[in-house]
């Protein structure tokens, strides 16, 4: 599952771990074959890899709390301006650092959807970044470095565009299923409390803060249902506030 941001955790570790173990064996295999230096080769496979699954694993995990229906104008407006930022970014070739520029709309995303939604979104990103800055556009591309190490950035660039959003929808949308929950066990308390046939009130230890309402040690009125206000003989409203000592 990925509900909660320890799982996020868990998931770049157990990732960090398996590209590890990759790039040492592709940089290894490199080097002995001659296709390659170690150096390249690892650090290529492991970042090509650790994007690639931090991006799209989290589109086959379980999440119980789904994410709140959004209104079609929120979902089209957060993902054109995604697409335009992409676009304005990749599409041409410039030498400005304007990657992270990606950023503000990933974070719109990730505060107000679901986990699977911003995965998806960093997968369409991902295949644009990588179609584009192979067909020279962006900033790395401007760059003019060699082919390997511009695959690399963009892979690189991917998985931290990725550690940045995932985290944050998921603290989000566990943020707000908490939040739903109380305010639900709340609206179940309140219905309870004022529909029962029993009289019921709730009580606090006066503040003792020198009001002469209040008795040091004594209990304030802080909620009366119906029943209570009939049994002392005094509206509800009357009641509330004064000190039941």
């Amino acid at each position: 599952v990925l509900e909660t941001v320890d799982d996020v955790v868990r998931l770049l570790v157990a990732t960090g771990l398996g590209v590890l173990a990759l790039g040492l064996g592709v940089g290894t295999t490199a080097a002995l074959t001659g296709y390659g230096s170690f150096i390249a080769s690892a650090g290529g496979a492991a970042a090509s890899h650790a994007a690639a699954i931090v991006v799209m694993v989290p589109l086959g995990l379980a999440a119980r709390h789904h994410g709140p229906r959004r209104s079609a104008v929120e979902v089209a407006a957060q993902s054109s301006l995604l697409a335009t930022v992409v676009v304005l970014v990749y599409a041409f070739p410039t030498t400005l650092p304007l990657g992270y520029a990606l950023v503000p709309a990933l974070v719109w995303g990730a505060l107000r959807f679901a986990p699977r939604a911003v995965a998806t979104q960093l997968l369409a990103v991902g295949a644009a970044m990588t179609t584009l800055t192979a067909l020279g556009g962006g900033p790395i591309a401007g760059a003019d470095l060699q082919p390997q190490v511009t695959a690399l950035f963009v892979q690189a660039h991917l998985l931290t565009l990725a550690v940045v959003a995932l985290p944050l929808s998921v603290a989000a949308n566990t943020r707000r299923h908490v939040i739903e929950g109380l305010a639900a066990s709340e609206r179940l308390f309140r219905q309870g409390f004022s529909e029962s046939l029993v009289g019921m009130l709730l009580l606090r230890l006066c503040r003792g803060d020198g009001t002469p309402v209040h008795t040091v040690g004594g209990l304030d009125v802080v909620e009366v249902n119906a029943v209570a206000a009939r049994l002392l003989g005094e509206p509800e409203e009357r009641l509330l506030g004064t000190c039941w000592t």
